[in-house]
């Protein structure tokens, strides 16, 4: 995933938006010198300066080793050598290396302060697409979104859990997957429990990647408190570096109405990349959304997935996925009651769609993934959407020192809308039976 740090979007800012400030690196900009009460750039020793120039203006120095050097005000100029005292204390670091000072004009506005606030509230307002399983809403973490494992415990032998989010090869949907280092073999990682009527037909499926190890027998099960109910086995070094689609169709025992779902491997070194997971009923007709669902317009569709390509029994390439949209009002319903404890879920009208992997089309936003906090903190969400985004609020909120800035990115997040929407799936183009059943 591209990201980019908080350093880089405040400056980019400062560059498009030159009546908020300028910034100022050490190697470019003749930064040169930094005294306890002042510091020095060759750019400011010019005869059009008067010595009140920069007087009340915000010297920000994120990087200084000492947080009390963040910010100070400016004082007077020495105009013939570029040197600018600072009111208040003196820096306690006087040392800049390759240090970035930042000159913000308006006194009041504090880039750690104000302009932190309207960054963090433009990831509100910037959403990414994501397409994640419809599942049980008893699964925690079932699209392995949070960058915690506690949903995920390992049993047997201990297996080192991490989140893992490397693209393509750790991660085949979503932003994380959940890695399993296995130290011995006969580990198993088993997700949070589900709750299911006993005696009644379900799909249990999953994604994962088994990479190389020593090339145990993968196992993907359906258990209960008695041990497994049903189970599909695959050889850990069969297409090691792609993505496998593994799935059971099964009706539960009339008495069982707690599982859980497994991934093991008889393999002593192996190392599992477990992307995603769904348990449903075929008697699962009105099914919760995940709680990132809190709003009508972020559920843009919903689909049903074929894997063209089995690859042994119960397995397929999860490459060879393809989805085809389903028809809201036809095939589903959105049932949306904002003051419930449940407010939003879905209503299946076709229950033969319960017999396929069905597929969430969300919108997130992007502060439900990324807080922009220290200098390194990153963000997904692209510098070309978010700054215009920021530049909108910061125009907004202080429209008397910006005039006209908020009208000039509300065109710019215009012209930018059209191309940011992910084309939806086909609709259904044949009436086939799903693969394994």
């Amino acid at each position: 995933m591209p990201t980019t740090t908080l350093k880089n979007i405040r400056r980019q800012f400062l560059r498009e938006v030159p009546s908020a400030g300028a910034y100022y690196p050490t190697a470019s900009d003749s930064y040169s010198a930094v005294v306890a009460g002042s510091v020095t750039n060759a750019r400011w020793a010019d005869s059009n300066l008067a010595s009140e120039s920069f007087k009340g203006q915000l010297l920000f120095r994120p990087d200084a080793v000492n947080a009390t050097d963040l910010i100070r005000h400016a004082g007077a100029l020495t105009v013939a050598s570029g040197l600018l005292a600072h009111t208040g204390a003196n820096y306690t670091d006087t040392t800049i290396t390759s240090e970035t000072l930042e000159k913000w004009i308006q006194e009041h506005l504090y880039p750690d302060g104000e302009w932190l606030r309207c960054a963090n509230d433009a990831l509100e307002y910037e959403f990414a697409e994501h397409v994640v399983p419809l599942s049980n809403a008893d699964f925690s973490d079932f699209d392995m979104a949070s960058s915690a494992t506690t949903s995920f415990t390992a049993s047997g032998a201990e297996a080192t859990l991490t989140k893992a989010t490397t693209a393509n090869t750790l991660v085949y949907s979503g932003i994380r997957s959940l890695s399993i280092a296995l130290t011995a073999a006969g580990n198993a990682t088993t997700a949070t429990a589900v709750r299911a009527t006993g005696g009644a037909p379900y799909l249990a499926w999953t994604i994962f990647r088994a990479a190389a190890g020593s090339g145990g027998i993968v196992s993907f099960s359906v258990r209960d408190a008695g041990g497994e109910l049903a189970v599909v086995n695959t050889t850990a070094n069969q297409d090691a570096n792609r993505w496998q689609y593994a799935w059971i169709n099964g009706s539960l025992d009339a008495d069982t109405n707690i599982v859980n779902l497994r991934l093991a491997s008889t393999g002593a070194t192996d190392t599992l990349y477990w992307d995603c997971l769904s348990f449903l009923q075929t008697t699962d007709n009105w099914i919760y959304l995940p709680s990132t669902v809190t709003e009508r317009f972020k559920l843009l569709g919903l689909s049903r997935s074929d894997f063209q390509f089995p690859t042994t029994s119960g397995m397929a390439d999860a490459q060879s996925r393809t989805l085809t949209r389903l028809e809201e009002g036809r095939d589903f319903i959105f049932h949306a009651h904002q003051a419930e404890a449940n407010p939003y879920a879905i209503e299946i009208l076709r229950s033969g769609l319960l017999s396929y992997p069905l597929w969430l089309h969300i919108r997130r936003p992007y502060s439900d993934i990324d807080s922009l906090s220290a200098e390194t903190d990153t963000t997904t969400c692209p510098p070309h959407t978010l700054l215009p985004r920021i530049k909108y609020l910061w125009g907004e909120r202080y429209a008397k020192e910006f005039p006209g800035l908020k009208a000039q990115a509300f065109k710019e997040i215009q012209e930018r809308a059209p191309g940011r929407r992910t084309a939806q799936p086909q609709r259904e183009r044949w009436g086939g039976v799903p693969l394994g059943l």
